[in-house]
């Protein structure tokens, strides 16, 4: 059985020994935070590996180049967030979860992340202009009213049925792109007034 770094390593993105690092530690912390908390359903490292990490690292794949502004919505245990900040140290990213036990989690995490802040919260409550909003897991309804207030460029992952779905729902509204099980959409036409 491999273990988790060569799991990522194995993965096809490549990766220096800092960002192998700061990875493992998020999975170290996760494995022991698991039983206690509801971080997620996967377990295993080969699945954890593979629906978390490589798939978050998919998304950072699709994400231009360049220092960015990030806002991970619903990051839950840090997904698709931790392991952007990691392969892009240039990008601020933010974590934003409303679940009081995951955002200790998330902050404990985040310690080792300078590039990284935590936001306790709902999506309305979030009011700070960014590039991108990155997701997984997430209702596309709640966020598009995200989407429509703090930024004008989406990455979530979705399946191919959910993602036709999502197009469709949101036709003349966004422009949609869809790259490795990543929905890639910017906003064109807000569906309802941007608040200030």
């Amino acid at each position: 059985m491999r273990g988790f770094r060569e799991l990522l390593a194995a993965s096809g993105h490549a990766l220096t020994v800092p960002q192998l690092d700061l990875m493992e530690f998020h999975y170290d912390l996760l494995v022991r935070w698991a039983p206690r908390v509801n971080l997620t359903t996967v377990s295993g490292v080969e699945e954890i590996a593979k629906r978390h990490f490589v798939e978050s690292l998919t998304v950072a794949s699709v994400l231009p180049p360049g220092e960015l502004s990030v806002v991970d919505a619903g990051s839950g245990a840090g997904f698709p967030g931790f392991p952007i900040a990691a392969v892009r140290p240039e990008c601020r990213v933010s974590l934003l979860d409303s679940d009081l036990k995951k955002y200790v989690f998330l902050r404990e995490v985040a310690e080792r992340y300078p590039n990284v802040k935590v936001f306790r919260g709902r999506f309305e409550d979030f009011q700070e202009k960014c590039d991108w909003v990155v997701s997984r897991a997430v209702r596309w309804q709640d966020l598009e009213k995200l989407c429509s207030r703090v930024a004008q460029n989406v990455a979530v992952l979705e399946s191919a049925d959910d993602a036709a779905a999502i197009r469709s729902a949101t036709a003349g509204r966004m422009e949609w792109r869809y790259l490795h099980g990543v929905l890639v959409g910017r906003v064109i036409m807000s569906s309802r007034p941007c608040v200030p």
